[in-house]
C-alpha cells in the first residue's frame, strides 16, 4: 500500500494513486473507529452517574470576573443547594 517501489512503473499511474488514496481513507476510517471504541470503553469503565436529591449541597461553577481582582484569585465555585425541577420552571 504505502511503500514506494521505484521499479513498479505503470502507465496507469493515476488509477494507482486513486486506489492508494481510497485504501488510505478506508484504513484511517477503520483505525478511527477502533480508537473511538477504545476511548468509549475507557470512559464508560470509569464513569459513574451522579444523582442528587433536592436539598443536597453541590458546588456550582460561576464564571464571574470582578474588575481589579486577578482571575486566579477569584472564586470559581459556590456552594449551593440542589433545587427541585419546579424551581427552574418559568
Amino acid at each position: 500500500m504505502l511503500p514506494f517501489d521505484p521499479n513498479d512503473v505503470d502507465h496507469d499511474y493515476i488509477s494507482k494513486i486513486i486506489a492508494r488514496a481510497e485504501e488510505s481513507r478506508q484504513l484511517a476510517r477503520v483505525l478511527t473507529l477502533k480508537a473511538q471504541d477504545k476511548d468509549r470503553r475507557r470512559y464508560h469503565s470509569k464513569h459513574r452517574m451522579a444523582s442528587y436529591a433536592p436539598g443536597d449541597l453541590v458546588w456550582v461553577y460561576t464564571p464571574v470576573h470582578k474588575v481589579g481582582v486577578s482571575e486566579k484569585l477569584q472564586r470559581r465555585y459556590i456552594l449551593d443547594h440542589i433545587r427541585c425541577y419546579a424551581d427552574y420552571q418559568t
